[in-house]
């Protein structure tokens, strides 16, 4: 009865655990967004059902992934996939989440990983969608900022970065999108010239970020 529910948000904050069979039921919600903040953890089941919505999925409780998880998560084919809780991502972890290809023209993937390594970060360049979301890293070094600018999307978004040294910020440059910096407090006038180099974005890849807006409340809460 509750996948029935006819309004534009359904949340179930209190669930902590779900079965793959509640799981499938609850993914036929027909509204905008899905909350399951209360889930702690995801069988591989359970993440393969809910993995069929095609909306907003935040699943901010969830603090690990292992790659059979994070595999059937990649079935992914709606709008936001937020994964806020998910503080540590191992390279194969990562490798099988980037397996997501969404269809949707404004597809997000947020996570909340506080430290990232190359490996990690080349895997994460690879998913297929319009937004990469990782504002709980507060430093990245230059490895990483390279191989996140090899996303293919229309923005990334590391507003946990409150400064940023001279090779870093020439990496991340290199990125072709929109580059999200809003936790910068200060930069210097060498990084401030490396940021201004960076290409640019499309005033179709500015329309996708207005999308990203309309959800920021939600997944900067979790």
């Amino acid at each position: 009865m509750l996948a029935k529910h006819k309004g534009r948000e359904l949340e179930l904050e209190g669930l902590d655990a779900i079965d793959a069979k509640t799981a499938q039921i609850v993914a036929g919600f027909r509204g905008e967004e899905l909350v399951l903040d209360g889930l702690t953890a995801l069988t591989p089941d359970s993440a393969k059902a809910l993995a069929c919505y095609k909306g907003a999925l935040l699943l901010n409780g969830v603090a690990t992934l292992d790659v059979e998880t994070a595999t059937s998560l990649a079935a992914f084919n709606g709008y936001v996939l937020a994964l806020c809780g998910v503080k540590k991502l191992d390279a194969h972890s990562a490798k099988a989440l980037a397996g997501i290809s969404s269809t949707k023209d404004c597809c997000m993937l947020a996570l909340g990983v506080t430290e990232l390594d190359e490996a990690a970060a080349k895997s994460l360049a690879n998913v297929r969608v319009s937004n990469l979301i990782l504002d709980g890293l507060t430093k990245i070094d230059p490895p990483v900022a390279l191989a996140l600018a090899r996303f293919k999307g229309a923005a990334i978004h590391l507003n946990g970065l409150s400064s940023l040294d001279l090779a870093t910020a020439t990496s991340l440059a290199k990125f072709k999108g929109i580059l999200a910096l809003n936790g910068l407090t200060k930069v210097d006038a060498l990084t401030a010239s490396a940021l201004a180099k960076a290409p640019g974005a499309t005033h179709h890849q500015h329309i996708e970020i207005g999308f990203f807006r309309h959800f920021s409340g939600r997944v900067a809460g979790a």
